[in-house]
This record gives C-alpha cells, structure tokens and sequence, in this order.
C-alpha cells in the first residue's frame, strides 16, 4: 500500500474593507486558520483505499490509521511505503504487526 496525507481548510486573514465614507470601521487584523487532515491509503494491486479524518496530523494520528488500516485487513500482511513526514519517522509512533513501513529515499518529490 501508498500512504500519504494532505491537509484540507482556510486561512482568512483580513486586510482592508470597504465602506462609505466618512466611516472607518474597525477591522481585526488577525488570522483564523481551520483545517482538517485526511489520511490515506492506497492498494495498487486490488484497488482498495483506506482514509482517515483527524484534526491533527502527528504520530498518534498516524497509530491510530495504521490500526485501523491494520483491522482492516488483519489477515495480510502490509508492506506500507511512507514519504518522510516528521509523524511517519516519530519515536513514538507504533506500527500493527501485519504492517512493515517502508520509507521513500530523500531525493523523492
């Protein structure tokens, strides 16, 4: 199986506003950020997909979708190729016993 992530959301960070004059409303001039991540899976082989909706995208996410792929499929056994995200080399991320990750070497896009 592939996996990876991507990160869904907005940011708004408000500039200017329009307004008649001779107003000059009040603007925050901060930013709001909300964003969710999906983990994925994918089995080139049979076509199958695994996915994962989480709020945070770090090594106890990526136990728990490891698990979940891993409850999925519990009589295979996974070869899973990871890209080198800071939750996929975590020391403390566990991995299922049916699933083997296996890293990307660097130079990969």
């Amino acid at each position: 199986m592939f996996q990876d992530e991507a990160r869904f959301g907005w940011r708004v960070r408000i500039r200017r506003c329009w307004s008649l004059a001779p107003r000059r409303p009040s603007v925050s001039n901060g930013y709001e950020r909300e964003f969710v991540y999906v983990h994925g899976a994918v089995n080139p082989i049979e076509g199958g997909m695994d996915w994962m909706n989480s709020q945070k995208m770090n090594a106890e996410q990526m136990t728990l979708f490891l698990s979940q792929v891993s409850a999925a499929h519990p009589e295979d056994f996974i070869v899973m190729v990871l890209d080198g995200a800071s939750s996929h080399k975590a020391k403390d991320l566990r991995r299922p016993d049916n699933i083997r990750c296996l890293a990307l070497f660097p130079p990969c896009p």
